[in-house]
């Protein structure tokens, strides 16, 4: 059975599953990775989102924060 996910963005943003919602993302920078993965709906190449999200930061840093937010999106929305 396929689990629906609905992402609002127009507002707070608001992820519903299962009938859950979860509007609470830790940091905005996760908000904003969830966003923009979701708006995309195709596949974004890791160092251009990570040039959008951390423009101030060192390429080793945007590493890491990319994988600590993908990290926490997972474990706390796990139908992704």
């Amino acid at each position: 059975m396929q689990r629906m996910i609905c992402v609002q963005m127009l507002g707070p943003l608001c992820v519903e599953y299962d009938g859950m919602f979860v509007t609470w993302f830790q940091t905005k920078k996760n908000a904003l990775t969830l966003a923009m993965l979701a708006g995309e709906g195709r596949s974004l190449c890791r160092a251009w989102l990570n040039e959008q999200i951390w423009p101030e930061s060192n390429r080793n840093d945007e590493r890491r924060n990319l994988r600590v937010a993908l990290t926490w999106l997972r474990k706390n929305l796990p139908v992704l």
